[in-house]
C-alpha cells in the first residue's frame, strides 16, 4: 500500500475512531464520487436502523430475510413498508462509480493536483 494510501484511509477511519457512533460521508466533493452518493459508517445497529428506512416492501414477515447481522427482524413488531429514505436511492452504476472514486481518493492520486490548488488559493488570497 502506498504512504497515501494509508494516510488517506487512515484519516477515514480516525473520524470514526475518535468515538462517532454514525458519519455520512459525502460522495461527492473530495471524493470526487457522484454526487447523489455517499457512505455511511459506525455502529451496526445504527447501519441497520438507516438500511431498514431504504425499503418500500409488499411482502409478508415470514418471507422476509433481512441480514441477520443488520436487522433482527425478530426485534420488529411488523415488516417496515416504506421507509422514508426510498426516494432517496442510488442505482448500481452509482454505487460502483462511489467505490471506483473511493478507492481512486484513498490512492492519492489526486494528491499531484494539491499544489495546483494551493497556487490558486494563494494568488486569490493575495489578489487586492
Amino acid at each position: 500500500m502506498r504512504p497515501a494510501r494509508c494516510r488517506r484511509a487512515r484519516i477515514l477511519k480516525s473520524i470514526i475512531a475518535a468515538g462517532a457512533d454514525l458519519v455520512a460521508f459525502s460522495g461527492g466533493k473530495a471524493i470526487r464520487g457522484p454526487q447523489s452518493t455517499g457512505i455511511l459508517c459506525g455502529r451496526r445497529d445504527l447501519i441497520g436502523s438507516a438500511l431498514l428506512q431504504m425499503l418500500d416492501l409488499d411482502d409478508h414477515l415470514e418471507l422476509w430475510e433481512p441480514p441477520p447481522s443488520l436487522i433482527d427482524k425478530h426485534m420488529l413488531a411488523g415488516i417496515p413498508r416504506h421507509g422514508i429514505g426510498r426516494a432517496l436511492k442510488v442505482s448500481k452504476e452509482q454505487i460502483a462509480a462511489l467505490l471506483t472514486a473511493l478507492k481512486l481518493f484513498t490512492s492519492g492520486a489526486y494528491d499531484r493536483e494539491l499544489a495546483d490548488m494551493a497556487r490558486m488559493l494563494q494568488q486569490v488570497a493575495g489578489a487586492p
